[in-house]
C-alpha cells in the first residue's frame, strides 16, 4: 500500500460531519471520555450536542462493564457516573502488606512496634476475601500508622468533589489473637487544601477480650454531603494489646480501604434522567437543555464557532444553520491530557501474542471487512424509537469515510488501541495504520517531533513508542522523598544522610529544580535501585530487536574542606540476574581544598545483547580523612533514560565525569 500523506485540498473530498450521526455516535463511544470533553467537544457545536447525550455515556458505561444489559437504575447524570465508576479503585497504597510498610507513616511505634505477619491456612479460610495473605500487628504500647491520600493526584479534579460530592466509603478489618485482648482503634478525616478538617469519622476504640473467637472484623462509613473543599483523606489506625505482653499481641489490621463512588443523589430518579433518551438524539433541531447532559465540571463550555469563517458549513455542508468542521480544518487542542481507552471494537490481543512495537503477531484480519453493527437489541436499550432499519443494520465505514479523514480520525486513537485493537480488525485498517505518515503525526501532535524535525527515523511507530514511554526510571532520585525507593547496600560511618543544597562548604546545583542531594559518611556507604523494565512498559520484544539506547546520568560533588572518593555501577542484568553489560568507571577521588563543583558523569548503552529485563543502579564512596559526620561525595538528579536509537549516529558520550555548568536539573 502506497503511503498516503495529507494534502491541504483534501478536505474537499468530504466532510467528517456528513456522516450519519449514527455513525458519528459510535465512533466517539471508542474515544476516550477525557478526549471526548476536552479536545472533541470543542469543534462544533454538532460534536457538542452529539457528545452531550445521555445515550453516548450510557453506551460508554455498558461498553467498559459499568453496568449490564438489564441496568434498571436511575441515575441522575450518566457523564459524571461514568467518570466516578472509571476512577473507582482503593485509594489506599499496599493495604494488605505484600510490600511491607512501603507507603505508610508509622505514627507511633511503641513497645516492640509494628509488624507484618502472614495469614496462617485457618486464618485464609476464615478471611472473607482470599487475596489477603498478609496482616499488620501491634505491640504492647500504642502502635498507629496511617496514609494521606491526595485526591487531585489520584484524578479526582476540584469542582467533581465541589459540585457533585461523591460518596467516600472507608472500610477497615481488625482481629485480635485468641489468647489476648486488644484495643483497635480508627480515625478517618477529611482534609481541605490547607489541612483543616472537614468531616471525621473516629468511632470509640473497640475493645476485644482475652479468649475471644478471633474472628475478623469489618468496620466501614461513608461520607455523603460533606462541606466543599475537601482535597485529602487522612486515614489512621492501629492499637495495643491489654495485657502488655513482649511481642505482638495487639490487633491485627489488613485489607483497609477508601473508595469514591457515585453519591445516593445521582443515582436518584429525575425527570431529566428519565426523558432524556425519550427524545430522538439523531435530530439535533428537537434537542433541548433538559435533554442533553449537562457540562461536566470542571470542563469549561465551547466558545461559539460559527464566528469563525474557517468553521463555517458551505454550500455542500450536512445541514443550514450547523456549524460543522472537521477534525483538521480547525484543529484540536494540543496540551490536554493523553489517558488510554479500555473500549475494544474486537477480543484485545493478549500480551504474549503481541510481537515488535506491540503488534499483533498474527498479520491475519479477525473479521473480513470492517463494519460497525447496529444491534437492534442494544439500540432499543438504549433509545427504544432507534429501533435499526433494515438500511443501518450494517454500514461500512471504510466505505462512507475519505482514506484521509479515517487516518486523522486514527491521530487521535491511542497508540496502544490502534494497534491491539483497531490494526487487527481488517486488512484495510492494517496497511492504513501501519503507513509512516500516522505514527510521525501522532509523535508531532504529542510534541516529540517539532515542524521542522529533519533527522532520519529507521521506525517511527516505535520512535513514538519510546517518546511516549521516556521518563527518569530512578525513583526519588534528588531526595525530596528521604531513602524512599532507595535500598541501602552499605552504611557505613555516620551511615547515608540527606542535606539540602548547597550545604556547608558546598555549591549550588547547575539546575533550580534540584534541592537536596545524599550524602556518605567516614567509612563507605552504597545505595542502589533495581529497575524492573517490563514493569515499566518495555515489553521483551521492544527490548530484544530494537535495544533502544539506555542513558545513565549521575551527578557528584565533594565538600570543598574535605576530599571523598565516588564510585558508580550500572548492570544490565537478564529475568535471572545475569549481567549482561556493565558500566563501572574507576573510582574518582578528589581531593581536599577542591572547587566542590557539580560534576556530572554519563554512559549510553547500545547494542547491547538480547535479554536486558532489568537495570541495577549502584553509586556512592566515602571521605578519605575519616571524618565523624558526612564529609564524602554528595550525589544528587541520578537518571535513567531510555531513548529512541537514531539512524543517525549519536553524539559519543563519555564514560568518564565531566563538569556541566547551566543545565537545568532533570528531577
Amino acid at each position: 500500500m502506497q503511503e498516503s500523506v495529507w494534502k491541504p485540498g483534501a478536505m474537499a473530498v468530504g466532510n467528517i460531519n456528513e456522516l450519519p450521526e449514527t455513525i458519528l455516535l459510535e465512533l466517539f463511544t471508542h474515544v476516550p471520555a477525557r478526549q471526548l470533553l476536552l479536545r472533541c467537544r470543542l469543534v462544533c457545536s454538532l460534536w457538542r450536542d452529539l457528545i452531550d447525550l445521555v445515550t453516548l455515556w450510557k453506551r460508554k458505561c455498558l461498553r467498559e462493564g459499568f453496568i449490564s444489559e438489564d441496568w434498571d437504575q436511575p441515575v441522575a447524570d450518566w457523564k459524571i457516573f461514568y467518570f466516578l465508576q472509571s476512577l473507582h479503585r482503593n485509594l489506599l497504597h499496599n493495604p494488605c502488606a505484600e510490600e511491607g510498610f512501603e507507603f505508610w507513616s508509622l505514627d507511633v511505634n511503641g513497645g516492640d512496634e509494628w509488624k507484618v505477619e502472614d495469614l496462617s491456612r485457618d486464618q485464609r479460610k476464615e478471611f472473607p476475601n482470599d487475596q489477603v495473605k498478609k496482616y499488620f500487628v501491634t505491640s504492647y504500647y500504642t502502635c498507629l500508622k496511617s496514609q494521606v491520600v491526595d485526591l487531585k493526584a489520584e484524578g479526582y479534579w476540584e469542582e467533581l468533589m465541589d459540585t457533585t460530592r461523591p460518596d467516600i466509603k472507608v472500610k477497615d478489618w481488625f482481629a485480635a489473637r485468641p489468647d489476648c485482648g486488644s484495643k483497635y482503634q480508627l480515625c478517618v478525616q477529611l482534609l481541605s487544601s490547607a489541612h483543616a478538617p472537614l468531616g471525621t469519622f473516629q468511632p470509640d476504640p473497640a475493645t476485644i477480650q482475652q479468649k475471644s473467637d478471633a474472628k475478623w472484623r469489618e468496620v466501614s462509613h461513608t461520607f455523603s454531603n460533606y462541606p466543599p473543599g475537601v482535597r485529602y483523606i487522612w486515614f489512621q489506625h492501629g492499637g495495643v494489646d491489654t495485657h502488655y505482653w513482649a511481642g505482638w499481641y495487639g490487633p491485627r489490621v489488613t485489607n483497609s480501604s477508601i473508595t469514591i463512588g457515585p453519591p445516593a443523589a445521582l443515582m436518584s430518579p429525575s425527570p431529566h434522567a428519565q426523558n432524556a433518551d425519550c427524545v430522538s438524539p439523531l435530530r439535533p433541531e428537537r434537542w433541548s437543555e433538559a435533554q442533553a447532559c449537562p457540562a461536566l465540571p470542571g470542563i469549561p463550555p465551547p466558545t461559539p464557532l460559527s464566528a469563525n469563517p474557517e468553521c463555517r458549513q458551505g454550500a455542500t455542508g450536512a445541514a443550514k444553520g450547523r456549524d460543522s468542521r472537521s477534525v483538521l480544518a480547525c484543529g484540536l487542542p494540543q496540551n490536554a491530557p493523553y489517558l488510554p481507552a479500555h473500549t475494544s471494537w474486537v477480543r484485545p490481543t493478549p500480551a504474549d501474542e503481541l510481537g515488535p512495537a506491540g503488534t499483533p503477531m498474527s498479520a491475519e484480519p479477525r473479521t473480513s471487512a470492517c463494519f460497525f453493527r447496529a444491534k437492534a437489541s442494544a439500540f432499543e436499550g438504549l433509545c427504544p424509537h432507534l429501533a435499526p432499519t433494515a438500511a443501518m443494520a450494517l454500514v461500512s465505514i471504510n466505505e462512507l469515510l475519505p482514506e484521509n479523514i479515517l487516518l486523522e480520525v486514527f491521530t487521535y486513537v491511542p497508540a496502544r488501541q490502534l494497534l491491539l485493537r483497531c490494526r487487527p480488525v481488517c486488512s484495510f485498517w492494517r496497511d492504513l495504520i501501519d503507513v509512516v505518515t500516522l505514527w510521525k503525526r501522532k509523535s508531532l501532535q504529542e510534541g516529540f517531533i517539532t515542524e521542522d524535525w529533519d533527522e532520519p527515523v529507521a521506525d517511527w511507530k516505535v520512535f513514538y513508542f519510546l517518546c511516549s514511554l521516556r521518563r527518569n526510571l530512578l525513583r526519588n532520585p534528588c531526595a525530596e522523598e528521604g531513602m524512599t525507593s532507595w535500598h541501602i547496600d552499605s552504611n557505613g560511618g555516620d551511615q547515608w544522610k540527606v542535606e539540602s543544597l548547597p550545604g556547608d562548604h558546598g555549591t549550588d546545583f547547575p539546575g533550580p529544580k534540584v534541592n537536596k542531594y545524599f550524602v556518605t559518611s567516614y567509612e563507605l556507604c552504597l545505595k542502589s535501585q533495581l529497575v524492573d523494565l517490563k514493569a515499566e512498559g518495555y515489553w521483551e520484544e521492544l527490548m530484544d530487536k530494537f535495544r533502544p539506547d539506555i542513558v545513565v546520568t549521575d551527578w557528584f560533588a565533594a565538600r570543598a574542606d574535605c576530599g571523598c572518593t565516588y564510585s558508580i555501577r550500572v548492570q544490565l542484568v537478564s529475568a535471572d540476574y545475569i549481567t549482561l553489560a556493565t558500566f563501572e568507571p574507576p573510582p574518582v577521588t578528589i581531593h581536599q581544598w577542591n572547587d566542590a563543583t557539580w560534576t556530572e558523569v554519563t554512559h549510553t548503552f547500545s547494542d547491547y545483547p538480547p535479554g536486558v529485563r532489568h537495570i541495577l543502579f549502584q553509586h556512592g564512596g566515602t571521605d578519605t580523612q575519616f571524618w565523624a559526620g558526612w564529609y564524602g561525595p554528595r550525589v544528587t538528579n541520578s537518571s535513567i533514560v531510555i531513548s529512541p536509537k537514531m539512524t543517525r549516529s549519536p553524539a559519543p558520550s563519555t564514560a568518564q565525569p565531566r563538569p556541566k555548568v547551566g543545565e537545568e536539573g532533570k528531577c
